[in-house]
């Protein structure tokens, strides 16, 4: 007789212990994962590329636009918004879907030396690889300076690598 309530509590247990698996083994698996994760934290970078200036149609001179440096990737909000931060011209917004990064166009306005300049940073959605995210941007814009004004074009690519 012992032996049948030994055997009938030892099932319950067993029968308990694997539905409270189950639950949690569903539990997991409704968890929304935030892709954003992927992105997110503290990347080296180099970035490459040059853009032109056009004045009356005729190029007046190319600036390279080479440099390195500290990018932050952090999140904003909830859903999936990021903005990048760090030793780059101006803050960047965007969005992150699955392993691909989207950046909203970036505008920066610049007056020196009697020269006043818009330019618009126009990304490519860039997927991350490993450990590197490749950005490239179309670059374009305006310039005006004692009366004449001209044209900004170029492009670069940024290669980040997460630290």
């Amino acid at each position: 007789m012992g032996y049948n309530r030994q055997t009938k509590e030892m099932k319950k247990n067993i029968c308990f212990v694997l539905m409270a698996f189950i639950g949690f083994v569903f539990a997991s698996c409704n968890q929304e994962v935030d892709s954003r994760d992927t992105f997110v934290g503290e990347y080296s970078f180099t970035q490459t590329g040059s853009a032109t200036l056009y004045v009356d149609g005729t190029a007046s001179g190319t600036i390279p636009m080479e440099g390195k440096g500290t990018i932050y990737c952090e999140k904003v909000g909830t859903g999936n918004q990021i903005k990048l931060t760090g030793d780059i011209v101006a803050d960047v917004d965007g969005s992150v879907s699955g392993n691909t990064l989207i950046l909203n166009p970036t505008t920066i306005n610049e007056n020196s030396n009697g020269v006043s300049m818009q330019i618009t940073f126009n990304y490519q959605p860039a997927v991350k690889n490993g450990n590197t995210v490749t950005c490239l941007a179309n670059v374009n814009g305006i310039a005006n300076s004692q009366g004449k004004s001209g044209t900004i074009s170029g492009s670069i690519t940024l290669v980040a690598t997460k630290k």
